[in-house]
């Protein structure tokens, strides 16, 4: 599901500050390398040196780090701090069993990677009658199963798998076109989360049968661009020029994304693709401009320090954006997430 956006030398190559695809090409991981050369310079993964670098993609400290945490039976432990005797598959955020899929797909991993498969396999064991999960302590809620659904759609489930729990989803759709976890807002006359809004449009993206319900969140996300925090509910716009990966749901490039993957429009895009644009520095790269810390396996990125995940995402996504405007240097017409 990862689009390759060619990324040339003509009216497409000027978007750009300076190439990334340049800066990303100097990184010491293969992997960075081998993505950079499939998905923005089109180059077949079947030649010599793009295949050398995914032969070597475990020679990357954060894919590397991820597989070695997982369990035997496919699953990442969950610190038993937070729910002592009985785990979590989604708590904490971005160290457990539900967050690392969506890292993987990032990284461009797939099925036919061991650690994908069994992970996978973990979760679809947790189905319930109803088309939720069971991720352990901590109960359902909007947001786990968003990313659920979202972590194994990124793996080409079989056609209909995941459709019990997409309506689930749906059916928690808040009057204002958007969505907000059970965990953070519990009142049901409370205003959704841009956070949540995005994850659940992630994990409806090409879902024929929740077309109005994401042509509803995308309007909700459009709308919401230039909302402050009010000092009750989570925050909106105030965190979205602070670019950050893997904590992505609530900036500018994450909530991006989350709408193209809804089948949004470049106009609805734009205020958040020229946001990440201008992020953009001399050199060709984007920063990470939020600290991540937290239970991450993941290696620290300082703020301010540069982002090999968030350049990737950042470049691929403005491909995509300037080449829907008619600046074909981009290549095929498949889905970022």
């Amino acid at each position: 599901m990862t689009r390759r956006a060619g990324l040339g030398g003509g009216a497409l190559s000027r978007r750009f500050a300076a190439d990334p695809a340049a800066w990303l090409l100097k990184a010491r991981s293969p992997l960075v390398k081998y993505r950079t050369a499939v998905d923005l310079l089109g180059w077949p993964a079947d030649a010599p040196d793009v295949a050398g670098w995914w032969a070597r993609r475990y020679e990357d400290p954060d894919l590397a780090a991820v597989a070695a945490a997982q369990n035997a039976d496919g699953v990442w432990p969950s610190p038993s701090r937070f729910y002592g005797r009985r785990p979590s598959l989604v708590v904490p955020r971005y160290a457990a069993t539900a967050w690392q899929l969506p890292i993987l797909a990032d990284m461009g991993c797939g099925l036919d990677e061991d650690v994908v498969a069994r992970a996978a396999a973990a979760l679809r064991a947790r189905r319930t009658a109803d088309g939720a999960f069971d991720l352990g302590a901590g109960g359902v809620s909007t947001l786990a199963m968003a990313v659920v659904v979202r972590s194994l759609a990124a793996f080409g489930p079989a056609a209909g798998e995941l459709g019990e729990t997409r309506r689930w989803l749906v059916a928690r759709q808040r009057p204002d076109g958007g969505w907000a976890d059970d965990d953070e807002l519990a009142a049901s006359d409370a205003p959704s989360t841009v956070g949540t809004t995005a994850e659940v449009l992630r994990a409806l993206a090409g879902d024929d049968a929740s077309a109005a319900a994401r042509s509803a969140g995308v309007r909700y996300l459009a709308a919401s661009y230039s909302t402050s925090y009010n000092g009750r509910f989570p925050p909106s716009a105030a965190a979205w020029r602070r670019l950050s990966w893997p904590q992505y749901r609530f900036d500018a490039l994450s909530v991006a994304t989350a709408m193209w993957a809804a089948g949004a429009s470049r106009r609805d895009v734009g205020p958040f693709a020229e946001a990440v644009r201008a992020a953009q520095t001399r050199r060709g790269f984007w920063r990470q401009q939020f600290a991540f810390g937290g239970e991450s396996r993941l290696t620290p990125v300082g703020a301010g320090r540069a982002s090999r995940w968030i350049t990737l995402d950042a470049a691929r996504l403005l491909c995509w954006y300037y080449g829907a405007a008619g600046e074909r240097d981009c290549g095929n017409n498949g889905n970022l997430l």
